[in-house]
């Protein structure tokens, strides 16, 4: 685990080698100041893996954080995400398996819920990293 995930359309983290990164495909989506918007996270590159790493930037005065909903077909909760830098705008996302695991490009993997503060574009207040 490297941090080697990268966000689709938004932002990109480099990782080993980009064989061997998930990528995630995320749409970009206006959301007006007060509206709650679901961001479904899917993997857009391959359709198995063992895990992932990396940490969700927001822009803390533009969004604030609303929860997570998993998906039946592959065990992540909330106890894979670190909330411990919420205050500063960052969650950390650590997911592993000892046995590849498949997974179809059209499932979203998971959900992340966020409000709004303001009008915004998401590609204008997220960025995934690798802090």
């Amino acid at each position: 685990m490297d941090g080697s995930a990268r966000l689709n359309n938004l932002a990109d983290v480099d990782g080993r080698t980009d064989d061997d990164a998930v990528v995630f495909g995320i749409k970009n989506q206006s959301i007006k100041k007060g509206e709650t918007v679901e961001i479904p996270f899917e993997i857009s590159n391959t359709e198995a893996f063992c895990g992932f790493q990396f940490t969700l930037e927001f822009d803390k005065s533009a969004m604030e954080w609303g929860g997570f909903s998993g998906n039946e077909l592959i065990d992540i909760s909330t106890n894979h995400i670190g909330q411990a830098h919420l205050d500063r705008g960052m969650l950390t996302f650590s997911w592993d398996t000892k046995n590849e695991v498949s997974f179809p490009k059209t499932e979203t993997l998971f959900n992340l819920s966020f409000t709004a503060k303001r009008d915004m574009n998401l590609n204008e207040v997220l960025a995934l990293t690798s802090s």
